[in-house]
């Protein structure tokens, strides 16, 4: 057991000469008075892996290993992000495990089960043979085979031939995303690889490349790689309670998706990720200004104007006068696409459509939980309820509840503008037949009736 550390000791000590200042390595740190200490006590400037877990160890704080960069040998191993609402535990202040629900520690133990009975079928090959099926079922790989099927799908597209990219550089820069996303429930690698994947399977089996330039779709598959790069599992809202750097840097404006293209163009200026070498000076400014494009608008506040706009463009393709020349009109679909992919779980086989709900939710339970171990936020802003585990039959309303919102109509648009996806949506339609029929089992149950 970790003892309790002192704000005070803690900030005495990460603010001495030569240690750097800053919290962008800090962003797994949210224990109460804990993190608003640091928030007013470091800068913009940024410290190392060792020079912060020295600093902390001084006071008896371990660095979680979940931050520490990994080692060559690291990187070989079977890391399976499914696990990670049990692989990583995280604490708050009063230093208790956060619960895990026994539906979420259920289907933890059954996916490792199937993995252990299937280990020797599923292979890289066998993840590759997936590919170009719309329901992948990607949670059975780990970060290693799904790699593999990264370089898979970039060469697949032809995009390594057209741009002229270093093999070798696009297996470092894959590693490099690799390392620099958290294992954190859900906006972890494997979420990162869904939203690709779910690119691709659009450019392979859709209309979509007739609407874009190859550098777009370039742009498109790198945005989507780099779209939650580094996050910790807490959202905006969170960022700007705390104050944090990240936020004050922005002006509170879709705070980690300003954090998330910074980081995505940092490892992209590694010279061992120069995927980029042979564009055009044109073509670099294009891929730049459309995958920024991308990822800002993953942030959920800008998905209703995104979804008004992208009609209009969903008119002209009905109308037979599209223009493939018009840049903004080919930055909407982009969009819209990397959006819907980022939310488009309900489209997934049922199981896996509720185990990655199950993830983001435990991500809002952490939250809810991080929030109200801060005296002041408690007191007066404290989280909404609706952010706090409760029961299954409140996870089964949360989930019906964000498909009609959210999910479902942006999947249906994309439908309209590419009607070879229609499937998609006629899987979400049954996702939620499904969850309704259990919502009323569970409402007969309460009231005293038998299914």
């Amino acid at each position: 057991m970790v003892e309790q550390t002192s704000s005070q000791s803690l900030l005495s000590v990460t603010t001495q000469p030569p240690l750097a200042k800053s919290l962008s390595q800090l962003n797994a740190y949210q224990s109460g008075d804990l993190v608003l200490a640091l928030s007013k006590a470091l800068s913009n400037d940024l410290i190392s892996h060792d020079a912060l877990s020295y600093a902390l160890s001084q006071v008896g704080y371990q660095l979680p290993a979940s931050v520490l960069p990994r080692t060559d040998a690291q990187l070989e191993e079977e890391i399976y992000d499914y696990e990670n609402p049990t692989a990583v535990k995280k604490r708050f202040s009063d230093f208790q495990e956060r619960d895990i629900s026994k539906e979420l520690a259920q289907n933890i133990e059954e996916q490792r089960a199937y993995i252990v009975s299937m280990k020797d079928r599923l292979t890289v090959e066998s993840a590759k043979g997936e590919l170009d099926k719309c329901n992948m079922k990607y949670l059975n790989y780990n970060r290693k085979q799904l790699k593999e099927c990264l370089f898979e799908m970039f060469s697949r597209l032809g995009l390594i031939t057209r741009f002229k990219i270093d093999e070798v550089h696009l297996r470092h820069f894959i590693n490099d995303v690799e390392k620099n996303y958290k294992r954190v429930p859900y906006h972890n690698f494997t979420h990162a690889f869904n939203i690709v994947h779910m690119c691709y399977y659009l450019a392979r089996s859709t209309k979509l490349r007739e609407y874009l330039e190859d550098i777009d779709l370039l742009s498109l598959m790198v945005a989507a790689l780099g779209h939650d790069l580094d996050h910790s599992g807490m959202n905006n809202i969170y960022y700007q309670k705390i104050k944090h750097p990240l936020a004050m840097t922005v002006n509170d404006s879709s705070v980690l998706e300003n954090y998330h293209g910074y980081m995505l163009f940092k490892l992209l200026s590694r010279p061992d990720n120069s995927i980029l070498d042979h564009l055009t000076h044109s073509e670099y400014v294009r891929f730049r200004k459309a995958a920024i494009e991308c990822i800002m608008g993953t942030d959920m506040t800008k998905h209703f104007q995104i979804c008004g706009s992208f009609q209009n463009v969903i008119k002209k393709i009905h109308e037979g006068n599209f223009d493939r020349a018009i840049a903004e009109d080919r930055d909407l679909i982009m969009k819209t696409v990397v959006h819907a992919a980022d939310i488009s779980s309900p489209a997934m086989d049922f199981e896996d459509f509720k185990a990655q709900g199950f993830r983001v939710t435990l991500e809002f339970h952490d939250q809810y939980m991080s929030e109200m171990a801060i005296p002041d936020l408690k007191a007066n802003n404290p989280p909404p309820a609706f952010m706090k585990w409760e029961s299954y039959k409140s996870f089964v309303q949360s989930q019906i509840g964000f498909t009609k919102t959210f999910s479902s109509p942006i999947l249906k648009q994309l439908t309209d503008a590419l009607p070879e996806s229609q499937h998609m949506m006629e899987q979400v339609e049954r996702n939620v037949a499904q969850f309704q029929k259990e919502l009323e089992e569970l409402n007969m149950k309460e009231e005293g009736y038998s299914a």
